[in-house]
C-alpha cells in the first residue's frame, strides 16, 4: 500500500493559526467592575471598537446609554442580556455549511475529493492538497477559489441587499489549480507555467447562503421585529437618564461636572501616547480602553448611587423600573426569535436541491488538454447528504496516435455524506462541523478501449473526512482505492491529506463585530 502524506510544516502551520483564533475568542476582564451587566460589557466592547475606529468623540454618542444600564444595575436591576448575537446569527449560518468544497476538483491530480459539491465560495477560498484519486502520480496543488460577486463585494459590501441585487454574479464561481512546486512560499506558484486546471460554476437552482432571498424573508418577518423593539426599549432606558438634572450633568458635554468629558479626556491622552501597529498593541489598548471607562462607571455613576452620594428622586426611579420593564419583555422577545433562528438554521441548511454546471479546463503537462462539463447535484435525504456527479470530456485537440477521440470520458460519482459538532471550535459562535462521506466514482476512458495494458473502466471508492481545527480551516482526509489507473492495470491505494481555508466562514463571524 503506497502512503502519501503533505508536508509537516502544513499541519504546523494549521496547529498555530488554530491557537492563534482560540486567543483571539478570549474574552477581557476588568479588575475595577469585576462583575459588570453583561449588556453594559458588551457596551462598552462596542464603544471601545468605535473610539479605535472613529475617535474618542464617540464616547459622546454613546456615554448616555452606559450610564443608563450603570444605574439599573446601582438601583438592584437584573440588567439584560444583550441581543448582539442575533445579528451574529444572521451571517453564522454560512459556518454551518458543508456543500462547498474549497479544494481542487475531483480529478486533479492533487485532489482529496473524489466528488465535486455544488456549493459555490463567494469570497475566497484557498486549499493545499497532496494526492490523487484516479492517476497513479500524486502532487501537492494549490487552488484558490473566489466568485465575480467577492468584487462588488469588496466595494459595495457584503450584504444581503448587495447578495440579492447582484444575484447572477452570486451564481458564479471560479477557481484556479496550481501544481505546487514551492512549498516554502506557497503563493510562488500561482503561475502560468504551473497551472493545472480552471474550473467556471454556475448556479442553477438551490441557495443556502444566509444572504439568500429565503433567509432574509425568514429574517425579516420573525427575528428584525424583536430587535427594533429591543432597540427601541434601548433608547427608553435612556430617557430617565437626560430627565434627571444629576444624571444629565454627568453626561452633558458643557458641564464642568461632566464625568464624560473627564473620561473622553482622558481617553484621547492615552491613545496619543500609544501608537497602535501590531495586533498585539491594538488588543493591549483595547483592554485598556475598556478598563478606563468601566471604572469610570463604576465610581462616578455605580458607587455614588449604592453609597447614597448622588441620590435619584422617586420619579426617576419609577422611569428606570419601567425601561426596564420594557427592556425585560424586549429581551424575553429575543431569546424567543434567537431559538427561532437556531431550529431554522438547521432546517434552512438541509432544505432544497443544490444543482450547479461546472466546467473544467484541464491543462496537462505530459498528455493532451482536455475540457470537463459535470452536474452536481446535493439533496439532504434525513440524516444524510446525497451528492452526485455526471460528466462528460472532450479532447482540445485529439490524437490519434495515442488511440484519443473528440470524447475522452464519461463519469459519474455518488457520495454519502454525514456530519457531527466539531470538538475544535476556537470561536463560541462557530457552526462548523465534522464531515465524513463514502463514494463511489465510476470513469469510463474512450481512449484505453482496446488498447493492450490499459483498462478503459476506471472505478473507485473512498472514505473520507473533513475536521474543522480552527474557524475557517479544516484539514480533510482521505482513502481512496482504485481499481486501476488511466493509464495502468495496476490498483491502486492512497492516503490523501490537505489543509482548507474557508475565508466566508471567517468573514462571517469577524463581520458583526465591525
Amino acid at each position: 500500500m503506497r502512503r502519501k502524506f503533505s508536508s509537516t510544516k502544513i499541519i504546523a502551520a494549521a496547529v498555530i493559526l488554530s491557537a492563534c483564533l482560540a486567543a483571539q475568542g478570549q474574552q477581557n476582564h476588568t479588575n475595577c467592575y469585576p462583575d459588570p451587566p453583561p449588556a453594559l460589557s458588551d457596551e462598552v466592547d462596542k464603544t471601545v471598537d468605535r473610539i479605535l475606529q472613529i475617535g474618542p468623540d464617540e464616547l459622546l454618542s454613546r456615554i448616555n446609554t452606559m450610564v443608563s444600564l450603570t444605574v439599573s444595575d446601582a438601583l438592584g436591576g437584573d440588567g439584560a442580556a444583550v441581543a448582539r448575537k442575533l445579528e451574529a446569527y444572521r451571517y453564522l449560518g454560512e459556518t454551518a455549511r458543508t456543500d462547498k468544497q474549497v479544494g481542487a476538483s475531483a480529478t486533479s491530480s492533487g485532489s482529496t475529493s473524489a466528488v465535486d459539491k455544488p456549493g459555490l465560495i463567494s469570497l475566497l477560498g484557498f486549499a493545499v492538497e497532496h494526492g490523487a484519486i484516479q492517476q497513479d502520480v500524486s502532487s501537492t496543488a494549490l487552488t484558490l477559489t473566489t466568485s465575480p460577486y467577492a468584487i462588488v463585494a469588496l466595494a459595495k459590501g457584503d450584504s444581503p441587499q448587495t447578495y440579492q441585487d447582484y444575484s447572477l454574479l452570486n451564481r458564479l464561481g471560479v477557481s484556479a489549480t496550481f501544481d505546487l512546486t514551492n512549498q516554502n512560499n506557497i503563493l510562488a506558484n500561482a503561475t502560468r507555467k504551473q497551472l493545472t486546471e480552471l474550473t467556471a460554476k454556475f448556479r442553477i437552482s438551490g441557495d443556502r447562503s444566509t444572504r439568500s432571498a429565503g433567509f432574509q424573508h425568514f429574517w425579516d418577518t420573525e427575528i428584525a421585529p424583536a430587535i427594533k423593539n429591543r432597540l427601541n426599549a434601548k433608547v427608553d432606558l435612556t430617557m430617565p437618564i437626560v430627565n434627571d438634572p444629576q444624571l444629565a450633568a454627568l453626561v452633558d458635554p458643557r458641564s464642568p461636572a461632566s464625568m464624560a468629558v473627564a473620561l473622553k479626556s482622558q481617553i484621547k491622552t492615552y491613545l496619543d501616547s500609544h501608537k497602535i501597529d501590531t495586533d498585539e498593541k491594538k488588543a493591549s489598548v483595547t483592554s485598556a480602553l475598556r478598563e478606563m471607562i468601566l471604572c469610570a462607571l463604576k465610581t462616578s455613576v455605580y458607587d455614588r448611587i449604592t453609597s447614597g452620594t448622588l441620590s435619584l428622586s422617586d420619579n426617576t426611579k419609577q422611569q428606570v423600573a419601567g425601561a426596564l420593564a420594557t427592556l425585560f419583555a424586549a429581551e424575553a422577545q429575543v431569546a424567543a426569535a434567537q431559538v427561532s433562528l437556531q431550529q431554522f438554521l438547521k432546517t434552512f441548511m438541509k432544505t432544497g436541491n443544490l444543482l450547479t454546471l461546472a466546467y473544467t479546463d484541464h491543462r496537462m503537462v505530459v498528455s493532451s488538454n482536455y475540457s470537463e462539463v459535470q452536474f452536481l447535484f446535493e439533496r439532504h435525504v434525513a440524516p444524510i447528504e446525497i451528492i452526485a456527479n455526471a460528466g462528460i470530456s472532450f479532447y482540445d485537440k485529439p490524437d490519434p496516435a495515442k488511440n484519443q477521440q473528440t470524447v475522452r470520458d464519461y463519469s459519474g460519482a455518488v457520495s454519502f455524506e454525514g456530519s457531527s459538532k466539531s470538538p475544535f471550535r476556537s470561536v463560541s459562535d462557530d457552526l462548523s462541523k465534522v464531515t465524513y462521506s463514502l463514494t463511489a466514482r465510476y470513469e469510463r476512458l474512450k481512449e484505453n478501449e482496446n488498447m493492450i495494458g490499459l483498462n478503459p473502466n476506471v472505478a473507485s471508492a473512498q472514505a473520507k473526512v473533513e475536521i474543522p481545527i480552527a474557524l475557517g480551516v479544516s484539514i480533510p482526509v482521505s482513502y481512496t482505492y482504485s481499481s486501476a489507473t488511466e493509464t495502468s492495470m495496476k490498483s491502486e491505494n492512497k492516503f490523501n491529506i490537505g489543509l482548507n481555508f474557508d475565508i466566508d466562514k471567517l468573514y462571517s463571524v469577524v463581520k458583526p463585530g465591525h
